[in-house]
């Protein structure tokens, strides 16, 4: 079987593919660990400057593995806290390339990388809601600041999917550029920040978030503790197992 996280080190940034495409790249409690591990392995890397996450060309990330959820016995979001506790101590500057779906925390994850390039073919879409618990990974409160309180709202309360240009608008975007040439286009400007003064690109990054990612590991735990309460809701459980059902059929 192949790894499900994929990493290599090339012109001093890091490349972290997210390879579970049985699963449309959804996230369960290993590859939560996996990948958090990943990131702190590039984090403690001399040669690493930048880090750049991706999928593939037409995948992301479909988000959390709803089986885990399903499982009364499962982990819950402890798994999800520690890749949420990884990014958020990240020093160095992660972008990401998004092609495909991006769902759930593949489009809350996009919050806290520095730049965000999309293909024409990207979809986000944050479906808490609609499955019966609330945002995750500060997006409650990362949303509003990005994109204002009533876009936020709206894309968090409908739980609607929505397009690339709709996600640069709500500031989760940085750049839309053809599918075909993401990757090659991601890791150009990944190597070219790599080439930057390093003391000035990780101050940079740090002033950048000082105010608003401030408190952060407290906000995460503070949405997951409401998180873990609604998915123990009879609505959360018949939404997540009618949202399996229906991948069944």
């Amino acid at each position: 079987m192949d790894p499900v996280v994929l990493y290599t080190v090339r012109n001093s940034v890091a490349e972290i593919e997210l390879n579970r495409r049985d699963s449309k790249n959804a996230l369960d409690a290993s590859m939560y660990m996996l990948l958090a591990e990943t990131l702190g392995k590039a984090e403690r890397d001399p040669e690493v400057r930048v880090l750049l996450i991706r999928g593939q060309e037409d995948m992301f990330c479909a988000g959390n593995d709803l089986k885990d959820f399903a499982d009364e016995t499962g982990p819950g979001t402890k798994p999800a806290l520690a890749l949420m506790d990884a990014v958020q101590s990240l020093k160095k500057p992660l972008i990401a390339a998004v092609a495909g779906p991006a769902v759930g925390i593949g489009t809350t994850l996009l919050y806290h990388c520095d730049v965000v390039y999309a293909a024409e073919n990207a979809r986000f879409g944050m479906p808490f809601v609609a499955l019966g618990v609330c945002p995750e990974f500060g997006s409650s409160r990362l949303a509003p600041l990005s994109a204002g309180y009533r876009t936020a709202a709206e894309a968090i309360l409908f739980a609607e999917q929505f397009d690339a240009d709709y996600a640069v608008r709500a500031g989760i975007v940085s750049r839309i550029v053809p599918a075909l040439e993401l990757l090659g286009y991601a890791r150009a400007r990944a190597e070219k920040l790599a080439s930057m003064p390093r003391a000035a690109v990780l101050e940079s990054k740090k002033l950048l978030k000082n105010h608003s990612f401030r408190d952060m590991p407290a906000v995460f735990r503070e949405e997951l503790a409401v998180f873990d309460a609604l998915l123990e809701s009879d609505d959360a459980r018949r939404s997540i197992a009618a949202f399996l059902n229906r991948k069944k059929s």
